[in-house]
């Protein structure tokens, strides 16, 4: 088939399925009903299987508490730090994907990923500036003159 005439294949079945609606409206708020039912269902699964990661996430970060509060490393007490900021960006994202699943329409998606975008650059520059002054006071710790 050409794509002319393709065209006007496409062309035709638009015009019959906006001739069907328009002639049976039932037809387009069944359509309109279904589709809603559909997002709910695929909301309620989303929401369902986000809840399943977050206790697998849980458990695994119980888990991983439990390991470091055991351990004789010296390092342990970096890693409980370490393990902690962990938990809260995994908190932090599975906030986002719950707000996601609400969202109305597209521009309220790109609302909350904005918003979530800016909270986690400000707590990234906050953990970035108590790094650095933990490291200033270590510096000038070390290189402070002996008495």
């Amino acid at each position: 088939m050409s794509p002319r005439g393709l065209r006007l294949t496409l062309i035709c079945i638009k015009a019959s399925m906006g001739s069907r609606f328009r002639k049976f409206p039932q037809a387009r708020e069944s359509a309109i009903s279904e589709q809603a039912m559909s997002a709910e269902k695929v909301r309620a699964m989303l929401t369902e299987n986000l809840e399943r990661v977050r206790k697998a996430s849980d458990d695994y970060f119980q888990m991983l508490e439990k390991g470091l509060s055991s351990s004789q490393l010296p390092i342990a007490a970096h890693a409980k730090q370490f393990t902690d900021l962990m938990q809260r960006n995994v908190a932090a994202t599975f906030d986002l994907c719950d707000k996601l699943i609400q969202a109305k329409d597209p521009q309220d998606a790109m609302r909350i990923q904005s918003e979530f975008f800016q909270a986690q650059i400000r707590a990234v520059t906050d953990r970035a500036r108590s790094m650095g002054e933990s490291a200033m006071k270590a510096m000038t710790g070390t290189l402070a003159p002996k008495r």
